[in-house]
């Protein structure tokens, strides 16, 4: 598997829980070989929500998991309920399936022709913080010169978040995939194209937001995990709140979260019109707040929506 499928499939793993922690301050390793932690104490067993939804029509039922990017080992094993639901669908929905990408047209997405480079559409001041954190990593120069945005922060990231333990290989959408392999039909609610668009769009902006307190990452991801793992959908929601204050974050949140929200409801509508059990694996983000896909299929009236519960 060449670089630059590595490259793309660690970007799309990673841009949802980017542009949260973001705004807010591969393929080697399969299901069957992650090795879990032993969750069993003596401890009383208390019952707490999950980041997942039952929803039925007169036809079908679609399970809805929240999904965070990146992760560890202390993740696993989950929620029995959830892994129950995964083996009783015939279908796994994934936001897109890496494997299904053209490689000839990820090249042009991700780094800048041969007479072009990232010095040409940044200011000098944001290359230069921008290298110099590179260095900080042993990373040179010429290493990100012909990045373009996306690829110069997930490279940035991936070195910063490997340092604090946390591994797309241990994401909740790749372990499901991994797993769906050659057992379940994979449908896709974007296309590699939607999503390699939307990355090309990013700018100097984007690469600002990553440069802004790398410090405080560790903390971020640590809350977020934490939501994810006892369902609070209010938490997830509240790094939304603080995203839209800042500037321009809106616009960014209405472009990556919100008109994507749209369009895979109506995806998830027809997967409620068909016949069948479906497990969907979407950003946790996706699914909070009065534009989150929730929210959009309860207000149809149509669909039985339930948020589940297991003890811990």
């Amino acid at each position: 598997m060449n670089k630059e499928i590595i490259m793309y499939k660690k970007i799309v793993f990673l841009v949802l829980i980017l542009t949260i922690i973001m705004s807010t301050i591969s393929c080697a390793q399969n299901h069957s070989n992650i090795t879990l932690t032993n969750s069993y104490d003596n401890s009383p067993r208390e019952l707490h929500k999950l980041f997942f939804w039952r929803v039925r029509s007169k036809v079908s039922v679609v399970y809805i998991l929240g999904s965070i990017h990146v992760g560890n080992k202390n993740m696993f094993p989950l929620s029995e309920m959830i892994e129950v639901a995964f083996d009783a669908s015939d279908n796994l929905a994934v936001e897109i399936d890496p494997e299904k990408v053209n490689e000839k047209k990820i090249k042009k997405y991700l780094e800048y022709p041969e007479n072009d480079s990232l010095q040409n559409h940044i200011s000098p001041d944001t290359y230069a913080r921008l290298i110099n954190t590179f260095a900080r990593f042993g990373v040179s120069q010429s290493k990100i010169s012909k990045m373009k945005p996306a690829a110069a922060v997930t490279s940035l990231v991936m070195i910063n978040l490997d340092a604090l333990g946390y591994d797309p290989e241990f994401g909740i959408d790749k372990y499901y995939l991994d797993d769906a392999r050659n057992k379940k039909n994979i449908l896709e609610l974007e296309t590699p194209e939607q999503q390699l668009l939307l990355m090309d769009s990013l700018g100097e902006e984007y690469i600002e937001y990553s440069l802004q307190d790398i410090s405080r990452w560790n903390k971020e991801i640590k809350i977020l995990i934490n939501a994810w793992k006892t369902g609070d959908t209010e938490m997830v929601e509240n790094f939304f709140e603080r995203a839209a204050g800042y500037p321009g974050g809106k616009g960014f949140l209405n472009k990556f979260i919100y008109r994507r929200n749209q369009t895979m409801t109506e995806k998830i509508e027809k997967y409620l019109k068909s016949e069948g059990r479906y497990f969907v694996v979407v950003g946790a983000a996706h699914l909070v707040g009065k534009n989150g896909i929730i929210n959009k299929l309860k207000e149809t009236g149509k669909y039985q929506v339930v948020q589940m519960s297991d003890f811990n």
